[in-house]
């Protein structure tokens, strides 16, 4: 779904390889968590993410219950979409958060 903005995908099996991505240094400006999944649940890596990376783009995606999704943009995501996901909600979502993205802010640099 993501192939029409020719971006670089990197793939986290679980919230806990995600965190250790971010720990480690990966370069990323969006992540996409799915609040359900093992090791770690979404929203406790939403939680870590943001504190680990203030300035990071964060995608909720959820086919569980609705209040998931809202807790999530509780904790930190920049924005939420339900399952099943529609492709130009998606890439929607994630031209702006690129865009927001691709300024530096005040004390950062790209």
């Amino acid at each position: 779904m993501l192939a029409p903005l020719a971006a670089q995908v990197i793939e986290a099996a679980n919230g806990r390889q995600a965190l250790e991505l971010a720990r480690d240094g990966a370069v990323f400006q969006v992540a996409i968590v799915d609040l359900i999944m093992p090791e770690l649940d979404g929203l406790e890596t939403i939680r870590n993410l943001r504190r680990m990376r203030p300035g990071l783009g964060i995608v909720a995606m959820s086919g569980a219950l609705p209040g998931h999704l809202e807790l999530a943009g509780h904790l930190g995501s920049d924005a939420v979409i339900a399952k099943p996901i529609v492709e130009a909600e998606l890439l929607a979502i994630m031209r702006r958060l690129l865009q927001r993205g691709s300024a530096p802010g005040p004390g950062e640099s790209h």
